[in-house]
């Protein structure tokens, strides 16, 4: 599966994919995208974490899209199983690059 959203088309930024969902019918989106997906704005911070009106609280998943960290064979990591370095490198991307 290519990592690039599958809204908008942008590459090198932070995706989310969908929770517990087979990888045959995954979506990728970015920031921009994931949150008109939703209906609603959501305010993202620079390390991929966003906020929740509802907790109240930042957290790494955006209603029921989790961040899409890659794995060499083209699978995603689990969203409870990425190694802290993998984190790291998730974080370090961008949230967009449109202007």
């Amino acid at each position: 599966m290519e990592h690039v959203c599958n809204n908008c088309g942008a590459q090198g930024v932070k995706l989310w994919r969908e929770y517990q969902t087979f990888l045959n019918e995954q979506t990728l989106l970015c920031s921009d995208c994931t949150g008109i997906s939703t209906g609603k704005k959501y305010l993202i911070g620079q390390d991929g974490r966003a906020w929740s009106d509802l907790m109240e609280c930042w957290n790494d998943s955006v209603e029921f899209r989790v961040p899409a960290v890659p794995t060499d064979d083209g699978t995603f990591l689990g969203f409870t199983s990425v190694p802290y370095n993998d984190v790291v490198k998730w974080r370090r991307l961008p949230n967009r690059n449109k202007p």
